[in-house]
């Protein structure tokens, strides 16, 4: 909230109490109410009066007293303030502001309408022409739009939308398609890659880009120890054979080294180039369908990038706003034109769509899983413990109590749509055995995840009690939980890996040091699982992928070093005027193909 409408706010709450329409107060008074200096009570009485909030007749001569009379409704200001705020960016200080003022003020239902008004398709003037924007609520905050640091799905999503990679895994036929390379090959054991680049490719900065960024992108990603450095531990080395040719020569055989480089974070940026010697480099900048508009962790701004290799976006502007926990949902308008992708966060649950609205959960497959900390001294330990937590779940009645976007119980990494009647695992009798031979003695345990899979954490925790087993549950933010610190001290992270985002997204799990299962194995078993799938990758990638890294989860499994949940899906509705809507790998809708005909 603004100071001033902040003072007037004070002002008002005199006037009420005072039960009067003009208010006789001195200078020295009003200064007592705006706690400032006599000096500033001037300058707010001018700024209010030039605003029209209040009319002020100064007294003039002994005896003479001044009168203020408020003329400016305040739950009118609050509400255009709010609404600033919005547009702004600023979706977390409005909804404060409505919040801190709604006992004396109630306008929350007619903000909150306003607000579902503001999103969805608007057609404004720019430049002497006319450009479509979709404004979008997400309820969540970006993390990151650094490809190598990018961990969590919807940064992968957003990243998509700015930056490209040389090759592209199309999820719904497991093949690997060109996007900045048109062409590759690789020596007979996959240990030498040849990359033939798309020419005519320009950067957001209007640099055209050439086999340098790559080496450069590469480069960055193997030495600069970020989150997703593994990437590229078994290349040894990157060159330029030509402004357009780049070979990759790796220690040992990779037959699927094409999906590495399909991978998010393996996105091409731009080179560094010194210029006064330091370095000149544009963040954010890539070849993508969308350039960067406007970004930090309360909106986002993406404006279509006209030349674009594949054509340019239908839409021209696209601005998320971070809308964080509402407590209630947004009412949707009948006629909405809102794209609005469901994702569990409070605000999203139970919306009824209208019969002119659509509906699509297609492309998506997504496991809930617990981590178990075994690098922790405790009960966690001791594998019958472990064995017990996994068969005393049962996971059909998880998914029919919670359900929304859980769809069956899980089992393993298996792509099966099938929707099982009853949990294989849960055998609660064998579970109370493994529990009465274990170390465990009812030690308080914590499951530590975001407020996305906060209702299956507490169900988790209602359920363990007649075991007697205590879990407690901690909710953090999504940047909170990614902290070696936090991953260290929780017994448990729940979470959901994302397996329509293919073989990388179960790779980046096993092998991935910021992964929270890879963080919480011992390093004996992260032993194991490093040495079974040096054996699985050096031979030529399955047709079912997933059958690659069975002999990798089977490690796991015996040790009961994971519990999976519940299978996941993910779906969005949107008014049937919308078009070319489809959820990508990522549980989001590619921004670039999707158009109004309303």
């Amino acid at each position: 909230m603004s100071r001033l409408l902040e003072d007037f706010i004070r002002l008002w709450r005199q006037s009420k109490a005072a039960g009067k329409e003009k208010l006789r107060l001195t200078v020295p008074e009003l200064a007592q109410i705006w706690i400032c200096t006599e000096r500033n009570v001037k300058f707010l009485l001018n700024k209010m009066s030039v605003a029209r909030w209040i009319h002020y007749a100064p007294g003039r001569g002994r005896g003479h007293v001044s009168e203020l009379t408020i003329l400016a409704d305040p739950a009118a200001l609050i509400l255009q303030e709010a609404e600033r705020m919005v547009v702004e960016g600023h979706v977390e200080d409005a909804l404060s502001l409505i919040n801190n003022t709604e006992e004396d003020f109630p306008v929350k239902t007619h903000f909150l309408h306003w607000l579902s008004n503001y999103f969805g398709i608007r057609v404004e003037a720019a430049g002497g022409a006319h450009r479509e924007v979709l404004r979008t609520p997400v309820f969540r905050a970006i993390n990151t739009l650094d490809p190598a640091s990018a961990i969590y799905s919807f940064d992968f999503h957003i990243i998509r939308q700015l930056y490209d990679t040389l090759v592209e895994y199309d999820h719904r036929t497991g093949e690997i398609t060109g996007s900045l390379a048109h062409h590759w090959t690789s020596n007979e054991n996959c240990t030498s890659w040849t990359f033939y680049l798309r020419k005519a490719v320009y950067f957001h900065n209007g640099k055209l880009m050439d086999s340098h960024d790559v080496c450069h992108s590469f480069q960055r990603l193997k030495h600069g120890g970020l989150a997703q450095s593994w990437l590229m531990a078994g290349v040894e080395s990157i060159q330029a054979i030509s402004e357009n040719i780049v070979q990759v020569d790796l220690a040992n055989p990779n037959y699927a080294f094409l999906h590495f480089l399909s991978f998010t974070p393996a996105a091409i940026i731009p080179k560094r180039y010194m210029k006064d010697s330091e370095d000149d480099l544009h963040a954010e900048v890539g070849t993508g369908p969308f350039q960067l508009s406007k970004y930090d962790r309360r909106i986002c701004v993406l404006d279509a990038y006209d030349r674009h290799f594949r054509g340019r976006p239908y839409l021209d502007r696209v601005e998320i706003l971070h809308i964080p926990e509402l407590g209630q949902q947004l009412p949707l308008p009948m006629d909405s034109s809102m794209l609005l992708v469901h994702t569990e966060e409070t605000g999203t649950e139970s919306y009824v769509t209208h019969s002119d609205n659509e509906e699509t959960d297609d492309g998506y497959e997504g496991r809930s899983l617990l981590t178990i900390n075994m690098r922790k001294e405790g009960p966690l330990q001791d594998p019958l413990f472990r064995m017990a937590l996994s068969h005393l779940i049962d996971r059909v009645k998880m998914v029919s109590v919670l359900g929304e976007l859980r769809v069956s119980a899980a089992q393993a990494l298996q792509m099966n749509r099938a929707v099982l009647e009853e949990d294989p695992d849960f055998d609660p009798d064998l579970g109370c055995d493994l529990l009465r031979q274990s170390a465990y003695q009812g030690e308080p345990l914590t499951v530590y995840c975001v407020e996305r899979h906060g209702r299956d954490a507490y169900w988790l925790q209602e359920w363990y009690k007649p075991f007697g087993i205590h879990i407690a549950v901690k909710l953090l933010e999504w940047h909170e939980l990614l902290t070696e610190e936090v991953i260290r001290e929780a017994d448990f992270i729940l979470y959901e890996l994302v397996l329509s985002e293919g073989p990388m997204r179960v790779m980046e799990m096993f092998r991935s040091n910021n992964s929270f299962l890879r963080a919480h194995l011992s390093t004996k078993v992260a032993e194991s699982v490093d040495a079974a799938i040096a054996v699985e990758w050096a031979k030529p990638l399955q047709k079912d992928w997933l059958e690659t890294f069975k002999p990798v989860e089977n490690v796991l499994l015996q040790d009961c070093c994971m519990i999976y949940l519940t299978r996941k899906k993910s779906n969005a509705s949107f008014h049937s005027a919308w078009k070319g809507v489809h959820m990508n790998a990522r549980g989001w809708v590619d921004f670039k193909d999707i158009w109004w005909t309303g």
